[in-house]
């Protein structure tokens, strides 16, 4: 029997239909996955766009924007893609000065172009002995108040339909 593999094979296109029957969103981990048994190119964001343009009603969620895969093409995912949304994980300071993760630069780039379509995402387990370091991270960033506000949780409330607090939206 065959496997489905990449998120655009049309083996998985029921699955969506489903989702969408059952008002349920997906996800897919798109940065690189460093646990065993994992491959890369099935975590590569370019598929995606033929699900967010064949599915445009299917609430997409690209976990990890293709950090250390293809940034790029997950960033243009978010821009091109009204139902598609992104997650991204801000580490300790020390990572942020790589191109290749999260800089001030990309966080900046989100600011601008995606402010209500991206939130910041735990990678939990992994991140917990650094979680609060992260937040005050995020809290020190030079973007607006209103931008820390829905990277730290007014944009996924508003992804997964909970009530937003009343604070800068």
């Amino acid at each position: 029997t065959a496997t489905a593999g990449y998120p655009n094979d049309k083996e998985m296109y029921p699955a969506y239909e489903k989702c969408l029957e059952l008002g349920m969103h997906v996800q897919f981990h798109t940065g690189c996955e460093e646990l065993p048994g994992t491959r890369t190119k099935y975590q590569s964001p370019e598929h995606l766009d033929d699900v967010a343009m064949d599915f445009p009603e299917l609430k997409i969620l690209q976990l990890h924007c293709g950090i250390f895969n293809n940034m790029e093409m997950g960033l243009w995912n978010v821009m091109k893609h009204d139902n598609m949304y992104t997650d991204i994980v801000i580490p300790v300071p020390l990572l942020m000065h790589f191109r290749q993760y999260f800089d001030m630069e990309h966080i900046r780039f989100l600011e601008f172009f995606m402010p209500d379509k991206v939130f910041y995402g735990t990678d939990f387990p992994m991140t917990m002995p650094f979680y609060k370091a992260m937040l005050d991270n995020i809290m020190n960033m030079p973007i607006s108040m209103e931008f820390k506000h829905k990277l730290t949780g007014n944009n996924f409330r508003k992804f997964v339909g909970w009530k937003v607090k009343n604070r800068n939206n």
